[in-house]
């Protein structure tokens, strides 16, 4: 079974004005490439776990921004690899990484990659209405050509039972409009 790169990115606005207004042709700007992928704590079919693959699967389609969902930073099963640290140096990029959980002697969470500095973090916490893995959504701010642009990652739990999904999609949406996110991928 081949899947490998899956996921949704959510743009936010036709053509990014409302969020973005710099993203456009004349500031530098004239795409933006998002790769989103839950690296499963980088652990691929074989179930090794092996950054450096990883990173050379994102190398070849030259990202401007990564999404990572379910990634570990020092936890055993991952041999106390800081994935995000490692991902970033091994691309030459910079990295944000937010835990949502504390695991194996170490951090579990998501985390964004960019080619541009990260201005600022912030990651909110979904508020969970059941037991289980807590979720959150981890947005930067970057200082891209086009001036500050903000974007997001998210990980959001599936259940047959829609009520948590639906409340942590408004708790989303509503940080969407707070921080003016240009895309949410996850």
């Amino acid at each position: 079974m081949k899947a490998l790169l899956f996921g949704l990115l959510l743009l936010l606005s036709a053509g990014c004005e409302m969020f973005a207004p710099g993203l456009i042709p004349e500031a530098g700007l004239r795409e933006l490439r998002v790769v989103t992928w839950n690296i499963h704590h980088g652990a691929g079919l074989d179930d090794r776990v092996d950054v450096e693959r990883i990173g050379k699967e994102l190398k070849v389609l030259q990202p401007d921004v990564v999404l990572l969902q379910e990634v570990d930073v020092g936890c055993k099963r991952s041999d106390g690899i800081d994935i995000p640290k490692a991902l970033a140096e091994q691309l030459g990029m910079h990295a944000a990484f937010a835990e949502n959980i504390p695991f194996q002697g170490g951090s579990y969470g998501n985390a964004i990659l960019s080619r541009w500095p990260i201005e600022s973090q912030y990651n909110l916490h979904y508020r969970m209405l059941r037991d289980g893995e807590q979720r959150g959504l981890l947005t930067v701010r970057m200082k891209t050509p086009a001036g500050t642009l903000a974007i997001g990652c998210t990980h959001i739990d599936y259940r047959e039972d829609d009520r948590e999904r639906l409340q942590n999609d408004a708790e989303l949406l509503q940080l969407v409009r707070e921080r003016g996110l240009i895309a949410v991928g996850g």
